[in-house]
């Protein structure tokens, strides 16, 4: 694969799955630490750890802002990503558990158990 894409290429995209694997993995207990920091008097948040979080979240909300794709509820995308963080550590963590658990199963979503036919109509999709 890295000759088809070349050495860069293979690097970059490892480096992006690395990452957001990382990211997923860290989001949660960022978020317990922030909160511990603002309930607990003694330890505040720093001014660096401050800033590295909302630089985070800064370039985030820009990246959301100007994806391609539909631009209707990118707002409310920005507004709610200090909610969806977390969630994914804990998708992450349930991945993680189940990893090690049971590592040759799938927690497969089940499809076309509908009681109705499924519209064929193009407006249905919009």
């Amino acid at each position: 694969v890295a000759a088809e894409v070349g050495v860069r290429g293979y690097l970059c995209t490892h480096l992006l799955l690395a990452g957001a694997i990382l990211s997923a993995c860290l989001h949660g207990p960022l978020f317990i630490w922030c909160l511990a920091s603002l309930a607990i008097p003694g330890m505040g948040v720093g001014g660096i750890s401050l800033a590295v979080v909302s630089l985070g979240y800064l370039v985030s909300a820009i990246s959301a802002i100007v994806a391609p794709g539909n631009r209707r509820h990118r707002w409310l995308l920005v507004m709610t990503l200090p909610i969806y963080w977390p969630l994914l550590s804990i998708a992450a963590a349930r991945a993680i558990v189940e990893l090690f658990r049971s590592p040759y199963s799938w927690a497969k979503t089940p499809h076309g158990l509908t009681a109705h036919a499924p519209s064929l109509d193009p407006a249905a999709f919009y």
